[in-house]
Order: structure tokens, then sequence, then C-alpha cells
């Protein structure tokens, strides 16, 4: 009997190393990814920037159009994507018993009430994600063409204080205190770079800082729906609606050369400075493509 109560066997325990051991691992190839999409952002991120300056500044090309080029061919390489992956999943027969049947149709009748609820959050977030979108395209191109692209990089360093605020009002996050206390001397420093910078410009300025506080709130909002709709959908469908609201700012600018743009010559195609403005912009929009996908999901793997 002392033998039948002294040898009870301890299965659980290798079962419990076994399930940490595969949460660390999880845990650890997603820091590494992602790392990698946060490498990914950054280059392109750099690559974008200095190809929008060069764009701006040496090819005459304005923020709109720009802008407008950027959306489309985003919305474009997001539609061939989201068509890509619907034709690609597997379709699945009618092999469900009537019962099962019966019970999903239950279900989804006890579902649809909050699903329609959450399909109407979702659309309102999605438009207020393409307002956004447009306004950041804009406003980042407009900062770009009055001060340098170091200076509105530097402007850049005033978005955690933006993030916190927006968290907070937004998702209900709350930041603890010396997370804030160490976000002012960011703005201390942010204060003297904008006074000694030699190509100030309030234009460029405000540009900049608005740019910085609607990307901020752009990034929040887009934290709400990317688990939802996934990175894909999610930047498909915000360049649709960004070209929307970009349409008329870009047909009301571009009013005045409509004529130069609707004569069918061929001098302006053939234009050496015209096809050498349409590689850089070719270039241009296949690196804020990429930007904006590796933001995307560096948003649905990490925190903000």
């Amino acid at each position: 009997m002392l033998r039948t109560q002294t040898s009870t066997p301890s299965k659980p325990q290798p079962d419990r190393r076994r399930a940490q051991s595969v949460d660390a691992n999880e845990q650890r190839l997603k820091r590494y990814e992602t790392f990698l999409w946060l490498c990914a952002w950054y280059l392109t991120s750099l690559g974008t920037l200095l190809l929008n300056k060069i764009i701006l500044t040496e090819r005459g090309v304005s923020s709109q159009a720009l802008g407008a080029c950027q959306m489309l061919s985003t919305a474009l390489l997001g539609a061939a994507k989201v068509w890509w992956s619907s034709s690609s999943q597997p379709e699945r027969g009618p092999n469900r018993s009537s019962v099962d049947l019966e019970a999903l149709s239950q279900a989804e009748q006890r579902t649809e009430e909050s699903t329609n609820a959450q399909r109407s959050d979702v659309r309102a977030t999605l438009v207020a994600l393409g307002a956004l979108r447009g306004l950041t395209v804009v406003l980042g191109l407009v900062s770009l063409a009055h001060v340098a692209a170091s200076f509105t990089e530097t402007i850049k360093a005033t978005a955690p204080i933006f993030t916190v605020w927006t968290a907070r009002v937004v998702l209900r996050q709350r930041t603890s205190g010396p997370v804030v206390a160490s976000l002012i001397p960011v703005m201390v420093g942010l204060v003297v770079c904008a006074h000694t910078e030699v190509s100030y410009d309030a234009i460029g300025f405000w540009a900049a800082l608005a740019n910085n506080a609607v990307d901020c709130l752009q990034n929040v909002l887009s934290k709400k729906i990317v688990s939802t709709l996934g990175p894909v959908k999610l930047q498909f469908y915000t360049s649709l609606l960004a070209i929307a609201f970009q349409l008329p700012i870009l047909a009301a600018r571009t009013t005045a050369k409509a004529e130069a743009l609707v004569q069918p010559s061929t001098t302006f195609m053939l234009d050496p400075h015209v096809q050498e403005s349409m590689k850089y912009i070719l270039v241009n929009v296949c690196c804020y493509h990429a930007q904006s996908v590796s933001a995307y999901l560096d948003q649905r793997l990490s925190l903000i």
C-alpha cells in the first residue's frame, strides 16, 4: 500500500514545460518578425522621404499630383493582392450535416445584430482613416516642399506625445508617468532645433506638425480595425477613400494646366525631363506601398 501511494506518476510537469517552451518560441518568432518589418519600414521610409524631396524640389512635381500617384498605386496594388488572396483560398464543399447547418443558422441569427453594429463601426472608421490618410500625404509633401527633409524628420519627434494623447482619447489606454516625463526632453530638443534651423519656414513647420498629429491619429484608429480587416484590405480601402478625398483638390489645382495635359503632342511624353520624373515617381510609389504595408504589419504585431 505504501508503494502504491508513493509511486504516483507526475506527468503534467513535462507537458507544462513543453507548453512553456512553445510559448517562448512563439514569442521569440514574434519579436524577430516585428524586428524584420520594423527594419523594412525604416528602409522604405527613408527611400520614400528622399525620393519625395527630389521629386518635389528638383523635378517640379506638385504635392497633390504626387500624393494622388501614391494613393492610386497603393489602391491598385492593394486590389491585386486582395483579389489574389481571395482567389487562392480553397473552396469548401457543402459537406455538413443538417444538424450542423441548423446550429450554424441559429448562431448566425444570434450574432447578426452585433455583427451589423461592428460593420457600421468599421465603415465609419474606414471613412475617417481615408480622409486622414489623404490629408497626411498632402501635408507631408507640402512640408517637404518648404523645408529640408532633415527638419521634417526632426518634427516627427513629436510623434510620441501625440500618440500618447490620441491613444488615451480613442483607445482609453493610459501611459505611465515616467514614460510621459521622458517625452519632455524630446519636446524641448524639438523647440531648440526648430529655432536654430536655417531652412525654417512657417508653412513647412506647421504642415509637418499637423502631418505628425494626423498621422498619429491615423495609426491609433487603424490599430482598432487592423485585426478585423487585415493589413492588405485596410490599406486597399483607405487608399480608395484617400483618392476620393484628394480628387477635388487635385482637380482644382490642375484646372489651369489642363490644356497642356490633354494636348496630343508627342513632345510632352518624349521630353527627357518628363521621362526622368516618371522613373522617379515609379520607384517612389513602390517604396511608399512597401512602407505602408510594413507600417500596418508593425501595428498588428506590436503595441503602438
